[in-house]
């Protein structure tokens, strides 16, 4: 038993079936946050602000989070708040993200899966190094990335010539190149990289691309 910040008596049993709000700021911060409602928890989710937020008592909020796994994202600041709709009672606690050194895989962007693309246009793409969290990874050499694409996407230099791959250059995360698309209409088309680096093999792709 005690008080809380509102000087309300609680205890261990009624702190469990208060209502409270988790909110998460910079929520890409934490890779594997359950981003679906249950029967006893309401969870909300804001891409534009990103932020997530869970709403029950406090014990299912509780069994809701600790029994997920959860583990770093984003590199940030990520802010965890509480209110007790309750009492009135809150914290907040901040949790720094760093960037993991090793790679964990290409990320090709700002193509997306499943995207429509306009025939016989071009689209300047970038290939990143990136760890678990989608982190960029600077490189220590230079890194050639091996790129490949379906029929009806032809990749190019920024000058317009045809090209199988392209080098992070050393002290770098990001290459560029363009990913053009044909004049005929074409589906599930594809655009695929994957380099080497001290014998690991790192990968990434688009699939889904249409015009």
């Amino acid at each position: 038993a005690g008080l809380d910040s509102n000087n309300n008596p609680v205890s261990s049993t009624v702190d469990g079936t208060d209502n409270v709000i988790v909110t998460v700021d910079h929520a890409s911060g934490l890779m594997g946050l359950p981003t679906s409602s249950t029967s006893n928890v309401t969870v909300t989710t804001n891409s534009s602000t990103n932020t997530e937020m869970f709403s029950g008592t406090l014990n299912n909020v509780s069994a809701l989070l600790s029994g997920t796994a959860i583990t770093a994202g984003k590199a940030g600041e990520v802010t965890m708040s509480i209110k007790d709709n309750s009492t009135g009672a809150s914290g907040a606690a901040s949790i720094d993200v760093v960037a993991s050194t090793p790679p964990s895989a290409l990320s090709i962007s700002p193509l997306t899966n499943n995207e429509h693309l306009a025939t016989a246009t071009a689209y300047t793409a970038s290939v990143t190094l990136v760890d678990a969290g989608g982190n960029p990874i600077i490189t220590s050499s230079s890194t050639t990335v091996s790129l490949t694409a379906s029929s009806g996407i032809t990749l190019e230099s920024a000058s317009g010539v045809p090209i199988t791959s392209v080098t992070i250059a050393s002290g770098q995360s990001t290459a560029s190149f363009d990913v053009v698309t044909s004049s005929t209409i074409f589906a599930s088309g594809s655009v695929s990289a994957s380099t080497t680096i001290s014998s690991h093999t790192y990968s990434g792709d688009v699939t889904g691309l249409s015009d």
